[in-house]
């Protein structure tokens, strides 16, 4: 009996371990490197990721494991880490401020082939007595593709990454408008108060193709619509030889239609609302190893960095982000037993 017991504790060990969160670590190697008569001897470093928990999901091994990207040694010390290991006595005495906006992992498998990608939004700022101006900027979607693990190629492709953006930085005057710590602080908020897509209380009814139209509320076209159908879901424009044609939802970034903004979800589209100063909907965001639009890779990073692990033909609430108009998702829409039916 006591054999049978540890027996069965011993695979309640392993089932446990089996299932267990895996971690991977991310590390920044220091070159060595010096750099000559930077502008800055000094760098302060800021977390301001909506998650700062972790940098995203990557997959381990032969049967793809998926795992936290956590860096044992904390992000902003290894940072901090680069800034020093660049500069030499030559330094004049400036301040830096590093900004971490946005630095996560993802993969997507699909056949014999995997896809890596690391999105990385930085900013640098000089300090000038109490005011800060901008030095340089980062907003990137690294992608990378192997036909085998690609985990830790797109790991140290986004430690290279950031390392040159702090080398490049450094040689770098500011430049531009000043702002408050403050600003920077709620620099999302600060960004979208210069926007008229997050200021407008009163849309412009159109057809927009792109999210910069859609941003500065310029319709590309007019268009018409069922005004019976309540899911918007034909509408048709007026082609070069006067007739009316259809339109393609998957050719199209948003529409206003009676004041109600709606964003193009591929086939369909979604109602737009506006909570807490930001825009969210309610789609699918299916994403394919096979896609290399910066849109359908900002899907993968969410908010929460288990939004990874979910069906990416799910349906989730989804923001638009403000930047570049890529949908990021927020939370994965569960539906009720009785919804599924």
């Amino acid at each position: 009996m006591y054999r049978s017991f540890a027996i069965c504790f011993l695979m309640l060990l392993g089932f446990t371990g089996l299932h267990a969160q895996k971690i991977r670590d991310f590390e920044i190697y220091l070159s060595g490197n010096k750099i000559n008569n930077s502008y800055y001897n000094t760098i302060k470093c800021l977390d301001s990721r909506p998650d700062t928990t972790n940098m995203g999901m990557v997959q381990l091994g032969a049967f793809n494991r998926k795992a936290k990207v956590v860096p044992k040694k904390p992000l902003l010390q290894q940072l901090s880490a680069v800034f020093n290991s660049q500069i030499d006595e030559t330094a004049k005495t400036g301040e830096l401020i590093l900004q971490i906006r946005q630095f996560s992992f993802a993969e997507v498998t699909a056949g014999f082939s995997e896809k890596g990608y690391c999105s990385i939004r930085a900013e640098a700022y000089a300090k000038q007595a109490d005011r800060y101006q901008k030095v340089n900027t980062l907003d990137t979607i690294i992608c990378l593709k192997s036909g085998m693990d690609v985990t830790d190629t797109i790991i140290k492709s986004g430690a290279i990454n950031i390392s040159n953006f702090i080398a490049v930085s450094l040689l770098k005057q500011a430049a531009g408008p000043s702002y408050t710590y403050a600003d920077i602080m709620a620099i999302d908020d600060y960004e979208k108060q210069q926007l008229k897509l997050f200021t407008t209380n009163a849309y412009t009814d159109g057809l927009y193709l792109t999210y910069q139209s859609f941003r500065d509320q310029r319709p590309d076209q007019q268009f018409t619509a069922d005004a019976d159908d309540p899911n918007i879901a034909t509408i048709k424009t007026t082609g070069t030889d006067g007739k009316q044609q259809k339109v393609k939802a998957k050719n199209v970034y948003a529409i206003v239609y009676k004041g109600q903004p709606y964003i193009s979800n591929s086939t369909d589209y979604c109602p737009l609302k506006k909570v807490n100063n930001d825009l969210l909907f309610t789609g699918h965001a299916k994403i394919s190893a096979n896609s290399t639009q910066v849109m359908t890779a900002s899907m993968l990073f969410g908010v929460l960095g288990g939004l990874l692990a979910a069906n990416d033909a799910s349906t989730f609430e989804m923001k638009i982000d403000h930047k570049n108009g890529a949908f990021i998702r927020l939370r994965e829409i569960i539906p009720k037993p009785y919804e599924q039916q």
